[in-house]
């Protein structure tokens, strides 16, 4: 299961966001809670980097919204993700796509990873 979630933070910090929705898919399935909702809440936001990177803002606020609600209901489901730090980057990311600029960095899952 890690080697999988890791494989799909490494897309995610790539900015390949359908990959990653795809590999955590993969865990989301076999899962159960609470580990299930922290996924599908990350799931949410690679969905949402990736309508920001098409173009459709509205769509990304509503999914990041979505995400931002199951995260926090679950934030230690997965130990060592900063789902807090990674729902902020994913906001400023939206943010920037929103107003037509290039955000200063993509989203990092990969980056708030703590080793066991």
């Amino acid at each position: 299961m890690r080697d999988l979630f890791q494989r799909g933070a490494a897309e995610f910090d790539s900015g390949h966001f359908f990959a990653a929705h795809e590999l955590w898919e993969q865990l989301w399935k076999a899962s159960a809670e609470p580990q299930r909702s922290v996924l599908q809440g990350l799931i949410q936001l690679a969905a949402a980097a990736l309508h920001a990177q098409r173009g459709n803002a509205h769509g990304a606020r509503l999914l990041c919204e979505k995400a931002k609600g199951r995260l926090s209901a679950a934030r230690t489901a997965l130990p060592g993700v900063d789902t807090k730090r990674v729902v902020a980057e994913v906001e400023v990311f939206l943010d920037a796509k929103a107003r037509g600029t290039t955000p200063a960095c993509r989203p990092r899952i990969g980056s708030t990873l703590r080793r066991r």
